[in-house]
This record gives C-alpha cells, sequence and structure tokens, in this order.
C-alpha cells in the first residue's frame, strides 16, 4: 500500500492482491515513525455502509473506510487512473481522498514469482 500526500487530497494506492485482502476482510495498515515519540498510521477498511474518511486525532491515524460493493465495482470495471474518489470538507477547505487500484503493480508481482 502506497499513500500520496498533497495540499487538498490523500491517494491510497493498492496493488490488486491487497484489494482483494480487503474484499476478503483483513484491514490494512501501515506506519511512519516521525520521531522516536510520534508516528502517523494509515489504514484502510472495508465496511458495508457508505464510505467515508476519518482522521484519529488521539492516534494520529488516517482511515479510510471504503464501501466494499463499490471496491468491488472498481476491480470488475477495470481500475481507472482516478479510482474511487470521496470528498471531504475540513476548515472550509475540501479535501479529497482517492483510492486506486494498481494493476501494474501486481503484473510486476507475477512475474518475479515465475
Amino acid at each position: 500500500m502506497y499513500i500520496r500526500l498533497n495540499k487538498n487530497s490523500i491517494r491510497y494506492r493498492v496493488s490488486i492482491e491487497e484489494a482483494n485482502r480487503l474484499l476478503a476482510g483483513e484491514e490494512l495498515t501501515e506506519s511512519v515513525q516521525l520521531s522516536t515519540l510520534h508516528s502517523l498510521s494509515y489504514a484502510i477498511t472495508t465496511v458495508d455502509r457508505v464510505s467515508e474518511f476519518v482522521y484519529d486525532q488521539d492516534n494520529n491515524r488516517f482511515c479510510l473506510f471504503i464501501e466494499a460493493d463499490e471496491l468491488n465495482r472498481e476491480i470488475e470495471d477495470r481500475p481507472s487512473k482516478q479510482g474511487i474518489e470521496l470528498s471531504k470538507k475540513i476548515l472550509n477547505n475540501l479535501l479529497i481522498i482517492a483510492l486506486e487500484v494498481d494493476l501494474k503493480r501486481n503484473r510486476k508481482v507475477r512475474r518475479n514469482q515465475s
């Protein structure tokens, strides 16, 4: 899983393998150690409700809850560059959160495994 932070967007990118793990109910989570006392973590979980993005301030964690049916449609319809996008208004600024499924990354993994 990769995450890209820009001024007005947060983009998650997962391989097709990771997307299938999400659909199987697994949470994907990673963290970056910022100092000896601080880290930033980010996670994706599938849910049966509408997709949403939450920042857990107490744990300094970005949480993307993605609707399982929406992720399944994205995979079946051949993942797009745009991916699944959510908008969230924070302090009068519009933040775009996206989940992209990267087909190329999966192909490279398959070649290496042969």
